[in-house]
């Protein structure tokens, strides 16, 4: 259950100890596996997905796998909750030299930047959630060395622009 896993992870957090499992993996692999997840919910919205993935992500990475997919699980999550019918969601990856930048943006409400969405139990609109979800991504973006941001679009498109940026390390050859 997420909210169980939620409190867990909150628990770890507040305690200190939450763990990092660093492995080698194709970031690229995890977008189409987090992606894939959503389909149904994306095809009953009637959203559009589109994925702009630079091809260097389809090199080996050295992270935590599943601190990053809970990460972007989270912020496509929330672009799907707050998204209205037939409006499109942008998954982007810009490498950086010393970092690379997940993006996902959505044409959603908007946010208001001045209140702290990565506060524990903030909640935003009448959506579903126990309001962790934020935090724990913040969180675990800030475990892996990166930073997460939540900003309003400002290309004349409503919606908002949730960014994981890590730092980059050497691509692994397997």
């Amino acid at each position: 259950d997420v909210y169980k896993r939620q409190v867990l992870d909150f628990s770890k957090i507040d305690n200190g100890k939450l763990d990092i499992h660093k492995e080698i993996f194709v970031l690229d692999e995890l977008l189409e596996l987090i992606t894939t997840l959503y389909t149904p919910t994306i095809e009953k919205k009637e959203l559009v997905l589109v994925k702009e993935i630079d091809k260097d992500m389809t090199k080996y990475i050295h992270s935590d796998f599943l601190r990053i997919k809970q990460v972007l699980t989270n912020l496509i999550s929330n672009a799907i909750k707050f998204t209205p019918e037939g409006k499109n969601i942008i998954i982007k990856t810009i490498p950086n030299k010393q970092s690379i930048s997940l993006m996902v943006l959505d044409e959603g409400i908007g946010c208001d930047e001045k209140i702290d969405l990565f506060a524990p139990f903030k909640r935003v609109g009448n959506e579903k959630g126990a309001g962790l979800g934020l935090f724990l991504a913040k969180s675990a973006a800030d475990t892996l060395g990166g930073c997460i941001s939540i900003k309003n679009r400002t290309d004349g498109i409503q919606g908002t622009i949730a960014t994981l940026e890590l730092q980059s390390n050497p691509t692994c050859k397997i």
